[in-house]
């Protein structure tokens, strides 16, 4: 699998094994600690309350057939970027990387015979031409942006945001933080993992609620509960129940991940 994504993902964390994945783990992990997500969720926020007025544009001339898959992706790309970039999905660079990785994922086979066949080691699996034009695309777009925090982090205007938040992170162990090239690979694999297994989730979460509206009718009465004024703080989170129990529902159901592989490089024991 990890040669197969190669051309888009470089020495991500995503692919990598021993120290050289643990030096990864050791500056990515504090960006992503569990009080990270209070201080991520007004981006978050802000990407629903867009991704809900695109929908009723859509809808503004009265009800309408909507394919939720590209809008469920459009949602998920921009909570990407609001919360690692500080950029929503309008800006000009996003939105070209959100079109050069859907452009990626079109280009992919149905079946992955580069990440399912026992290459030898020795020689690089067949990636299409479109697959390498659009993971060099992307890539290239990605350097840019890493380009541009890197200057606003030395000039002392960087936000802080996870991509700041990583970047100026030391190894504990080494001393040393990721370098652009470095940076670029772990930003490929927040979108790549990041970006489709969000937007597969909410996309049959809404499907499912398309297909039985009386629980769709519970969670709209449960929403206005909570957004009393239109917003909601971090802290009402918990008191959506019914949404959190459909949402578990749907990936029960339709797991974006269904199954992780991996082989064991030496023996190990289990507790």
């Amino acid at each position: 699998l990890a040669r197969g994504l190669a051309p888009l993902l470089g020495r991500s964390v995503f692919v990598t094994n021993g120290e050289e994945w643990a030096f990864q783990r050791r500056i990515i992990d504090p960006a992503f600690e569990r009080g990270r997500l209070r201080e991520t969720f007004p981006a978050i926020h802000d990407a629903s309350v867009a991704a809900v007025r695109r929908l009723e544009a859509r809808a503004a001339g009265g009800p309408v057939e909507i394919d939720i898959e590209p809008e469920a992706s459009h949602a998920a790309a921009d909570v990407i970027f609001r919360t690692l970039f500080t950029l929503p999905i309008e800006h000009r660079t996003a939105a070209q990387v959100f079109a050069a990785f859907r452009a990626h994922q079109d280009a992919q086979p149905i079946v992955n015979l580069a990440a399912i066949l026992p290459w030898p080691r020795w020689l690089s699996p067949p990636h299409s031409r479109r697959t390498r034009a659009t993971a060099r695309t992307i890539r290239r777009l990605i350097a840019d942006l890493v380009g541009a925090r890197a200057a606003a982090i030395a000039a002392g205007t960087a936000p802080g945001d996870l991509a700041t938040k990583i970047m100026t992170t030391a190894d504990p162990v080494t001393g040393r933080r990721f370098t652009p090239a470095e940076m670029v690979d772990q930003v490929a694999i927040f979108f790549l993992a990041g970006h489709e297994t969000s937007a597969s989730a909410l996309a049959w979460a809404l499907y499912l609620l398309a297909m039985h509206p009386d629980w769709q009718d519970r969670l709209a009465a449960e929403a206005r509960g909570v957004l009393t004024d239109g917003t909601m703080p971090f802290c009402d989170m918990g008191k959506l129940r019914v949404s959190r129990d459909v949402f578990r529902e749907t990936l029960r159901l339709y797991p974006p991940v269904p199954m992780m592989v991996r082989e064991a490089a030496c023996p190990e024991t289990f507790r």
